[in-house]
């Protein structure tokens, strides 16, 4: 068989494994989706797979869907859903979900302006190994926030 018939393969296992209730492989799916990549882009898609991956557990999903309600990319623009969607991929273990969130605070995106709380979130995310997290770090404690930003183009 092909390399194309492999893909097709892997994706329907995929497919079936997320209607089975496996939230990993909806959050791939929806990341395949919103990327273009093997499947046609499709935010709207994605942010449903997204949703049931995050609903059952899936920490990066979440974080994902988050930033997706904070854009407005494929879901209405809804900044309380989204912070609070980050503030669970944090509190859930994952150092992206709080650089994220260090990144809303940091810029006033969604929520109030708040330096503190985003130095906090950095550190952490720091000190449990983000790259991303120990150079906002430094900018927040440079005194600026212009060179905070973030790898999804917020």
């Amino acid at each position: 068989e092909n390399s194309t018939g492999d893909i097709d393969r892997a994706l329907e296992l995929y497919r079936d494994a997320c209607e089975g209730g496996e939230p990993y492989a909806c959050g791939h799916l929806g990341a395949l989706r919103m990327e273009g990549r093997l499947l046609t882009r499709d935010p709207t898609e994605a942010a449903h797979l997204f949703g049931r991956a995050c609903t059952g557990g899936e920490p990066m999903a979440c974080l994902q869907l988050g930033l997706m309600y904070l854009d407005g990319n494929g879901v209405h623009t809804d900044p309380g859903r989204g912070v609070a969607l980050l503030e669970q991929t944090c509190i859930a273990g994952a150092i992206d979900g709080c650089v994220a969130l260090g990144q809303t605070y940091a810029l006033g995106q969604g929520v109030p302006r708040d330096l503190a709380r985003a130095s906090a979130l950095f550190q952490r995310a720091c000190k449990d190994g983000s790259s991303a997290g120990c150079t906002a770090l430094d900018h927040i404690d440079g005194g600026g926030t212009d060179a905070i930003s973030d790898e999804h183009g917020r």
